[in-house]
């Protein structure tokens, strides 16, 4: 084979790396992308609440803190050490003390956030260290960084929201993005929280309108009589002391008027 074919085919091959090398189908090539320069989260429970990932920080309860604690600790409270048995053991080992002093545990209990919101943002703080191995770049602190400030563009990378609405684009080796089972049409992440958001809601729902039953049909009702002549101020004075009766279990009611106690009936009876 000549120079001048093997040089043709070696370019021809080139070509052909670089185009396997190369994305093709991607998100700008196949599908039409709106004025936003981002994607919107995909969630539907966040759609309908505006956007607003601050609906899933309200879900309170025992019951999902409960198990949230619980993962967490499992996970956190495992053993872990930096592996220096392929290089420096004494750079590992300083490395991994270097890490329990800036409360790495702390910090991968944040990063676990990102199971229940979906992703979860850490900024960490470079700055030069003097150590026994001389003076090295290393990070002083890893800072937990709420979500509302971040959104993700069109290739999954992460851009900063900022307070006058535009988003920029973020410096490498800054930012520590976790994100539970992301994929092409949801860059933010699998939120489990969405899959808890609506039994959460009609569990207190529940216990709200169970609770209006109770003070409704757990107590008698109280019912003053005020004779015709009493005026418009007496009937509020009387249905102030019969607040007080209802609260305190005592009550002032004038000679002029009575008092009676309305029970549920046997079908409401026993609601406690």
């Amino acid at each position: 084979m000549s120079k001048k074919n093997k040089k043709q085919q070696n370019d021809t091959q080139s070509k052909r790396n670089l185009q396997l090398a190369k994305e093709v189908a991607t998100r700008n090539v196949a599908e039409y992308i709106t004025g936003l320069d981002y994607l919107p989260n995909p969630d539907t429970i966040l759609q309908k609440n505006g956007g607003n990932i601050k609906v899933y920080r309200e879900m309170i309860d025992a019951h999902l803190d409960a198990v949230k604690n619980k993962r967490f600790a499992s996970i956190t409270s495992r053993a872990w050490t930096i592996d220096g048995s392929k290089g420096d053991e004494n750079k590992a080992k300083f490395v991994e003390e270097y890490l329990w002093n800036i409360d790495l545990r702390n910090t991968i209990s944040q990063m676990l956030e990102a199971i229940g919101f979906g992703y979860a943002v850490h900024e960490i703080v470079w700055n030069a260290v003097a150590t026994d191995l001389g003076v090295l770049i290393l990070p002083t602190a890893i800072k937990d960084r709420k979500q509302e400030w971040f959104k993700f563009d069109a290739d999954g990378k992460l851009l900063l929201q900022t307070k006058d609405g535009t988003r920029e684009e973020l410096p490498d080796r800054k930012f520590i993005v976790t994100r539970n089972r992301p994929t092409a049409i949801n860059p933010y992440g699998t939120s489990v929280y969405s899959r808890c958001f609506w039994p959460l809601a009609f569990k207190k729902g529940g216990l709200k309108f169970w609770m209006i039953f109770v003070e409704k049909y757990g107590m008698p009702k109280a019912i003053g009589k005020c004779p015709p002549t009493a005026t418009i101020d007496e009937q509020q004075t009387f249905l102030k002391m019969l607040t007080g009766l209802i609260r305190d279990a005592v009550a002032v009611i004038p000679q002029t008027g009575s008092v009676e106690l309305l029970e549920a009936g046997a079908a409401t009876a026993n609601p406690h």
